[in-house]
């Protein structure tokens, strides 16, 4: 059986926001980062909302932290756009 990989591209920008965050929720990110590669809106695992505006873009909330990102269907690419805690800007695009 052959699972339909989504391949994830994230700036270094992203890198280094996920370079500040404890070990927990670096775990926790590699966890859902995992089930993106299989499952783009994973919305039975996870707290996720599509971002009015924006055709392909979505939220995952893993307690404070809300990471947002681009699915590209017929690529099959992911693209992180922002990982960060929940602020007024967040959702500021």
């Amino acid at each position: 059986m052959t699972l339909l990989s989504f391949a994830i591209k994230s700036s270094k920008k992203i890198e280094k926001q996920i370079k500040h965050l404890d070990g927990k929720m670096k775990r926790r990110l590699f966890e859902l980062f995992l089930e993106l590669k299989i499952n783009p809106v994973p919305a039975g695992s996870y707290d996720v909302a599509k971002v009015s505006g924006f055709p392909n873009r979505y939220r995952i909330r893993i307690g404070p932290i809300r990471v947002i990102y681009d699915v590209e269907w017929k690529e099959k690419l992911i693209e992180l756009f922002r990982i960060e805690r929940k602020k007024d800007r967040t959702y500021k695009f």
